[in-house]
């Protein structure tokens, strides 16, 4: 049978598809617009994707969530600016793009129970862009976000019955510039997000005669660094991103729509609650911000906080990532988190070469530990040799001192139940376990 190639079937599809075009196309006195292609195309793009799954912690149902593959030509054509990296809607607080990407762009929501496929839909509003679902850790809540054309609303819905209210809305409002705004707590009713501060007033107007040069300086040694895109650039961009970023921390009970506010405002990277719910980790940015790199290299103050607020631990003040090596990591400590196995347990890495692979030294990382009340430097940690970005299928050491101190923790208590050194490495080679000595060590300092 004669084969048509597919070049051959592109030119003969144009050719047919000629005349439609040429319809569509306006004249020179015809107002300008967009030009369809054929009705069977826009079917073929308009088709609705499969729903995606969100399992329920309580592993009795999930949630089918529906998205739009496409920003609406209405959306792209909102205002966006480019401030330290990050593309944000000025009118909305929050990212330029509120469909079209990975988990945004939701306009429906269903529960359905695992056991006899019964489905109940989720209340939500009219028009809806939703993203950043989440479930309570019980699974009897469910909290979204809602962008309309000049805010971002919280809303919450019970898993159950489908009903769900916005605890965020009107004067109150979410700012999602930095990322994901908002976290739950373990009592399963408690919110900590970040808000647009009450009466923060007019953004700041560009000046029309500059008050000064923009200056760049060169300290006269290398300080390789990638491209990036998006970059603040003068004084006014460093106005502009104070402004939009700057978030008021709040704790936001989902029942009654309460809201207690934590700390001061400022212009916070990351926040994190602990296990316990009685601390807040939070990475705050501080002055003078890079024209250089995005905002995750700026120089911050990394701090824990009680709910009240109140400062229970500054762990460290830390500098601009400008001049970082681009195989290396900044020296100093690094990769906060929460231990997740104990109410409020800080974890960090730190580089023991300065950051530097080119530096030779007998380990590359330390993993710190620190529980409340958070005195002292922390008292132990693991050491390694290495410092691998990719190590079958997982992640950094370096970068998840969680999963480092898990393992270790557990080679400790085999070792410990081992009944001697010789018996320890019986199920595997003496090579094998001097391997695993040289990589994994414990520290204490």
């Amino acid at each position: 049978m004669y084969a048509i190639r597919p070049a051959r079937l592109v030119v003969i599809a144009a050719f047919l598809a000629a005349p439609v075009l040429i319809a569509q196309v306006p004249g020179a006195s015809d107002p300008p617009k967009y030009v369809l292609p054929p009705a069977n195309i826009v079917a073929a793009f308009d088709a609705e994707p499969l729903p995606q799954t969100l399992l329920n912690p309580n592993h009795q149902s999930v949630a089918l969530v529906k998205q739009r593959p496409y920003p609406t030509i209405a959306e792209l054509a909102q205002p966006m600016l480019r401030l330290a990296g990050s593309r944000v809607n000025p009118k909305t607080n929050g990212p330029h793009r509120a469909s079209g990407l990975p988990g945004t762009g939701i306009y429906s929501i269903t529960m359905k129970k695992i056991a006899d496929g019964t489905e109940t839909p989720v209340t939500i509003p009219p028009q809806a862009r939703i993203s950043n679902v989440k479930f309570s850790s019980d699974g009897s809540k469910l909290a979204f976000l809602n962008t309309k054309i000049d805010a971002i609303e919280l809303w919450i819905a019970d898993t159950a019955t489908g009903s769900a209210k916005a605890v965020v809305t009107g004067a109150d409002r979410i700012n999602a510039t930095a990322g994901d705004p908002c976290d739950w707590l373990k009592d399963n009713v408690t919110m900590v997000c970040e808000l647009v501060p009450a009466n923060r007033g007019q953004a700041p107007a560009e000046p029309t005669v500059p008050s000064g040069p923009t200056v760049h300086e060169n300290y006269g040694k290398p300080a390789p660094a990638p491209t990036y895109e998006d970059l603040l650039k003068n004084a006014h961009d460093d106005a502009l991103f104070e402004y939009y970023f700057t978030s008021q921390l709040a704790a936001i009970n989902t029942g009654t729509g309460a809201k207690t506010t934590i700390g001061r405002p400022a212009v916070l990277s990351s926040v994190t609650p602990s296990p316990s719910g009685q601390y807040v980790l939070v990475n705050k940015v501080r002055k003078p911000f890079s024209h250089i790199v995005p905002m995750n290299g700026f120089a911050q103050d990394i701090e824990i906080w009680s709910r009240a607020g109140e400062l229970a631990k500054s762990i460290a003040s830390l500098p601009s990532r400008e001049g970082t090596t681009l195989t290396g990591v900044e020296p100093g400590p690094r990769g906060y988190t929460w231990r997740a196995d104990q109410p409020s347990t800080i974890l960090w890495v730190e580089a023991l070469d300065g950051g530097d692979l080119k530096n030779k030294v007998p380990f590359r990382d330390k993993v710190v530990s620190l529980a409340a009340p958070f005195s002292g430097r922390g008292r132990c940690g693991i050491a390694s040799r290495t410092r691998r970005t990719r190590t079958r299928g997982r992640r950094s050491l370096a970068a998840t001192p969680a999963r480092v101190a898990a393992g270790a923790a557990a080679a400790a208590a085999a070792s410990a139940a081992a009944p001697s050194s010789r018996a320890a490495t019986t199920s595997s080679s003496p090579a094998k376990a001097h391997r695993r000595k040289a990589i994994v060590r414990s520290w204490t300092g």
